[in-house]
């Protein structure tokens, strides 16, 4: 396993002399636009904090070796240019001897508006390209989200990365798979890794990363990369129907927990 200390983050990770994730493990605030985040008072002070240009400053990096395990304690600020308001972070990693990661998360809002609902807080992974299937215990078989899943299924569902994707006139965020309890994601060989959470996590497989799905207007905007995107979330914000003006419900909405988050990936 490799972090890099300017970034903060896992730049990759092995098992068995196989590359499993390949250039990044970042937290993420911010989904690709969906067409009912049209709601201007949500909008509106997504845009304020400027999720889509969050840069991260790392303010402390410690590793602690143990005889069977080591433990990585990083502090972000996560901040736009120029702008005051963002998120800081906490991160814990403890990587046992068995090949087991253990990931606690605290993240707190700098600002004096706290949001009333985020779009998403989790990661975005940038894995080996060809970890294209997925395996989850969780809603399915096609998409869901917190208010958007009474229509899927609890059961174990298997998907590579091309039967995940929506492909939506506008590029948006989509094929995200929610209530899910794990999650394996492997090449044809089986050689992959499992993610479970303490809570039921959000997961989507794709091609694209989210600046991709939310810059591009079209389809044929989109250009695969030399790696697949894998986004792990604590929480993935509801759906609504903003594009007609409707807000999501009140009981919906995602909020940063004080508690914090936690997930473990097995390899």
């Amino acid at each position: 396993m490799i972090f890099d200390k300017t970034k903060g983050e896992i730049v990759k990770l092995t098992k068995d002399d196989k590359t499993l994730i390949n250039g990044g493990f970042a937290l993420s605030f911010a989904r690709a636009y969906i067409d009912n985040d049209k709601a201007k008072k949500m909008r509106d002070l997504w845009n304020w904090i400027k999720l889509h240009s969050l840069e991260t400053k790392v303010v402390k990096f410690d590793i602690v070796l143990e005889e069977n395990n080591a433990k990585v304690t990083i502090e972000k600020e996560l901040k736009a240019p120029n702008k005051k308001i963002g998120f800081k972070t906490i991160e814990h990693f403890v990587i046992a001897g068995n090949g087991t990661i253990d990931i606690d998360v605290k993240a707190k809002y700098t600002g004096k508006k706290t949001p009333f609902t985020l779009p998403r807080i989790g990661y975005e992974l940038k894995l080996n390209k060809n970890l294209t299937e997925s395996t989850w215990y969780g809603k399915g078989p096609g998409s869901s989200y917190i208010d958007r899943k009474t229509g899927m299924q609890m059961g174990i569902y298997t998907a590579n990365v091309d039967e995940h994707f929506v492909n939506y006139p506008r590029p948006q965020e989509n094929g995200n798979k929610a209530d899910v309890r794990w999650v394996n994601v492997y090449d044809s060989n089986k050689n992959g890794f499992t993610v479970k959470g303490n809570q039921v996590l959000n997961f989507s497989l794709r091609r694209y990363t989210t600046t991709q799905l939310n810059q591009a207007k079209h389809p044929y905007d989109l250009k695969e990369n030399p790696f697949t995107i894998l986004n792990i979330d604590f929480i993935q914000g509801a759906i609504g129907n903003g594009s007609v003006g409707t807000m999501p419900m009140k009981k919906y909405f995602t909020p940063i927990k004080s508690s914090g988050y936690k997930m473990r990936i097995e390899l």
